[in-house]
């Protein structure tokens, strides 16, 4: 009964919490992203996760309906819309399709570099093709030397007259093979300190380009996370967005904050999902020696109260990170001097853990609430668990987080503002 007319009214309650935080026209675009999550991703979603099947129909339909090209300037054809109205479209996707989420999510990600340092040529040449809707961007951070260590990379570009030619190995590249666009940092050059980085926008269709392996995990089986090789990729000078070397204050300033908390609002999604196809089934598990559903247990009923605490304490948390980086937006003309802001940069590290952490325990709880039948290979509940899990170790994990906040605490210094003498 988990996806009838009766279960789609009774699990109003996330949706309900976050109509209640957003403006009428934030509402607008979350309400079209709740249409999208329940007549078509939300169908198609068990068979994506067995068959590790990438969602492009699914994100055909978000194209059509206007989501991929919400966080593109009005100036440029886009909607121009802010942090918290993509976070509130990227909750309400998770619901239905986890990895249909990531893979918007990494989209919206790599917008936030793209829209914030083209230029002149490069708005026709990188944001028009976006701006129509029919493109999927993604965002290639982690590299196999580095992990959860985003300011040390190893891959490097070599500049060649008027190219760039990059050599690099990404890990977990969302969307990996399916992309149309690569947002990648890279070492500016051979040479150059493993934090002085240039970023590349890198078309899909670039020689080169070569997804490694297929993507088979334990959860989020549909949105292609393989490593991608990018050999000898030659691309125009045009592709590199920003200053050469200046990369990694730009990821910090651009990409960091929305891959934080667009990463927190997926994981959140799959939570309430996980929360509400609990109250489903122990509402219509009926115990025939007492005749009375499985509801009107004590345990249960503790269950789905710690649920909710959980799941409020967390969309409370999302959405003010997501508000404090709209409001850092308005209040700094360059986003680069908000991530002097010790709290920001605190802030913009926890919300990605406080989601993961609330992820993990509501599915847990869910779990089991539901007993052997979430536990059962297609049920909501054990499809969401599983998606859930990949939080705390998806790069940067959360032990490396909570190590550098414990630092910043401890009156130490961030890691990258220690120069090593790696190269």
């Amino acid at each position: 009964m988990l996806d009838t007319p009766h279960f789609r009214s009774a699990g109003h309650g996330g949706f309900i919490a976050a109509r209640a935080m957003l403006s009428p026209a934030q509402e607008r675009w979350r309400a079209v992203a709740e249409e999208l999550a329940h007549d078509i991703l939300r169908p198609q979603a068990a068979a994506i996760d067995r068959d590790a099947r990438y969602p492009k129909d699914n994100l055909d339909a978000i194209a059509g309906a206007g989501l991929l090209a919400l966080r593109i300037p009005v100036k440029w054809g886009g909607q121009g819309v802010d942090v918290v109205t993509s976070t509130a479209v990227t909750e309400t996707l998770a619901w239905g399709c986890a990895s249909t989420a990531m893979c918007y999510h990494m989209h919206t990600c790599s917008l936030a570099l793209i829209t914030a340092l083209s230029e002149d040529e490069q708005v026709e040449q990188i944001v028009h093709p976006l701006t129509s809707g029919a493109q999927i961007a993604t965002y290639a951070t982690s590299e196999p030397g580095s992990g959860s260590r985003w300011w040390h990379l190893d891959g490097h570009a070599t500049r060649a007259g008027d190219e760039y030619v990059i050599e690099a190995s990404k890990s977990f590249v969302t969307s990996a093979g399916h992309a149309d666009l690569y947002v990648i940092p890279v070492r500016a050059t051979p040479f150059s300190h493993p934090n002085e980085l240039s970023i590349f926008a890198v078309p899909g269709a670039t020689p080169g380009i070569e997804p490694v392996g297929a993507w088979d995990a334990m959860g989020l089986r549909g949105n292609a996370s393989t490593p991608v090789r990018f050999n000898q990729c030659r691309v125009p000078a045009s592709a590199r967005l920003g200053p050469s070397g200046h990369g990694f204050a730009l990821m910090m300033a651009y990409a960091l904050p929305v891959f934080h908390v667009g990463l927190a609002a997926v994981y959140l999604g799959i939570a309430q999902s996980a929360f509400e196809a609990a109250i489903s089934h122990v509402s219509a598990r009926i115990h025939t020696d007492t005749g009375q559903p499985l509801a009107t247990v004590e345990t249960i009923q503790r269950y789905i109260a710690e649920m909710k605490l959980r799941l409020d304490q967390t969309r409370l948390t999302v959405y003010h990170v997501a508000r404090l980086i709209d409001r850092m937006t308005v209040e700094h003309t360059d986003l680069i001097d908000a991530i002097e802001d010790n709290d920001f940069i605190m802030w913009i590290a926890a919300v990605k853990i406080i989601a993961c952490e609330a992820a993990i325990a509501v599915c847990g709880q869910a779990l089991q609430g539901c007993g052997g039948a979430g536990y059962k290979r297609g049920h909501v509940v054990e499809r969401a668990y599983r998606d859930a899990r990949a939080g705390s170790v998806m790069g940067p994990n959360d032990d490396a987080l909570k190590a550098i906040l414990g630092q910043r605490l401890l009156g130490m210094p961030f890691p990258w503002e220690q120069r090593s003498a790696g190269r």
